[in-house]
Order: C-alpha cells, then structure tokens, then sequence
C-alpha cells in the first residue's frame, strides 16, 4: 500500500504493481496515468491529480480529484468520493 501524508506534493511517474490500496491523508498525490496507482482502493482526502487511463480503483473519501494533462481519463469504479471534480485538460 501507499500512505501519502504531509501537505505536499508527491508525483508517481512510473508504472507501478504495489497492492493493498493508496491512502492520501493529505496534500496532493499527481499520478502521470492511471498505471502509476497500483491496486486496490483510494481514499482522498486530499487532492488526486490523474493524467490518462482507466482508473478500475474505487475512489472514496471526501478529497477532489482533478484531471490534467491532454488524454482521457475513464472512472470505472465503484467511487463515491464526495470532494470536487476539475478538468484542468483533456477529456473525463
């Protein structure tokens, strides 16, 4: 699993296969595509920055999400966050 803590920003650039699930307590966590966020469920209370993909993870809690840069983005989970959505670019 993934902790992100703190009010800062952490960016996952690569394609990553860790389990269990990313927990963002806090600050922003920028994901270039999809594939950077592992498996498993995502809880935001922070802010979630996607580029591209399919997201499958089921999103929940009360942080944003926004997608950024030029590709689609595709929600297929089961989410139910309660934070905002942004469109900064691309196609949601």
């Amino acid at each position: 699993s993934l902790v992100k803590t703190g009010t800062g920003e952490l960016t996952l650039s690569g394609d990553n296969t860790y389990s269990g699930g990313t927990t963002i307590s806090d600050g922003t966590l920028i994901a270039a595509s999809v594939n950077a966020l592992g498996s498993g469920d995502i809880d935001n209370s922070g802010v979630l920055k996607v580029g591209e993909g399919e997201l499958k993870n089921t999103l929940f809690g009360s942080g944003s999400l926004v997608k950024t840069g030029t590709g689609v983005l595709t929600l297929s989970g089961d989410n139910t966050y309660s934070g905002g959505t942004t469109i900064s670019d691309g196609t949601l």
